[in-house]
């Protein structure tokens, strides 16, 4: 029924797979916030000067039946002073991954019509990030590029099947301003794109632009004390809530919009532990992503994240 529902939509309206949810790929929820340092992604202000490279790694699992992997995220910094450093950033900012089916039979034949969306959109960026005491501002520059191919199939087991294939090509650029407070036990962080434009456009078609909201937010980390703290982050799309305490985190998250002016409920459940291994800071996050309404689905996803700094990061524990 949930394949149905969502095979119906897409055939009673096409334009609207321009903004069915695939994932949008910030983080593993954890390092989504902007005011946990290392993340640049996320937020330039967050660069950390013990940092000289972070990889991330992506699993995916819809429906638990068929997991796939990908490389998500990576990063690097190079301090200029205690105080100054510059970098670049690679990101997986869209995962379009959707398949939808439906059977349909008669006396006559029948027939199985399939949709299949695969690609995604990418963002490279460059950054630099300045401190002062207590207060780091940064600012990162970012071109925005990606390919998304759709695919709609009917299988007719008894007749030679049909199919259509549409590919649409995304271009833009982005400049972000962030910052990130340390008054102790607290940090504060926030980001904001005052300016981002993106074009999109089929095979010998005219470019048109595709609306994306301009990102913004913030978040905030709470330390209680070594190894023990507590993360809230919110943005245009989602708000999630954690707690680190010791190796283990868990936290959970709210999803209510797709940033493109389409409504998408989901709940995020997340789990993992982060710990410091021959002196690498390493992460490993599960999450269960579960939407509701329309777009319900169940979906599994895993992050691994490494970091190349020989010393371990604040709340993080040797292992």
């Amino acid at each position: 029924m949930i394949k149905f529902s969502l095979f119906l939509l897409i055939s009673l309206n096409p334009n609207l797979a321009d903004s069915l949810p695939g994932e949008w790929v910030g983080s593993d929820g954890f390092s989504q916030s902007s005011a946990v340092v290392g993340n640049v992604c996320v937020n330039p202000a967050l660069a950390d000067t013990q940092d000289c490279l972070s990889v991330n790694f992506r699993l995916f699992s819809d429906d638990y039946t068929k997991t796939e992997g990908d490389f998500s995220s990576a990063f690097f910094n190079i301090p200029i002073l205690s105080s100054f450093s510059v970098g670049g950033s690679f990101n997986l900012l869209y995962d379009s991954r959707i398949r939808a089916s439906t059977i349909t039979s008669n006396d006559d034949y029948t027939y199985i019509s399939n949709f299949i969306r695969t690609g995604g959109m990418y963002r490279f960026g460059a950054f630099l990030k300045k401190s002062s005491g207590p207060v780091s501002l940064g600012m990162d520059v970012n071109l925005l590029n990606g390919k998304i191919d759709d695919l709609w199939l009917i299988d007719f087991l008894e007749y030679y099947d049909v199919y259509d294939t549409v590919t649409t090509y995304f271009r833009g650029y982005s400049i972000g301003l962030g910052f990130y407070c340390d008054f102790g036990n607290l940090s504060l962080g926030g980001y904001y794109c005052p300016y981002q434009k993106i074009e999109k456009w089929e095979l010998k078609g005219e470019e048109e632009e595709f609306k994306l909201d301009l990102p913004l937010r913030f978040g905030f980390n709470y330390s209680f004390s070594e190894n023990k703290n507590i993360i809230f982050s919110i943005d245009r799309k989602e708000g999630i809530i954690g707690l680190h305490y010791g190796l283990f985190k868990l936290g959970y998250g709210r999803i209510y919009s797709m940033g493109n002016g389409v409504e998408v409920k989901a709940n995020r459940f997340l789990g993992g532990i982060s710990f410091v291994m021959s002196g690498l800071p390493v992460s490993i996050m599960f999450e269960n992503r579960k939407y509701s309404g329309n777009f319900a689905d169940s979906e599994f996803i895993g992050s691994i994240g490494i970091s190349v700094s020989g010393k371990g990061r604040k709340n993080e524990k040797e292992f």
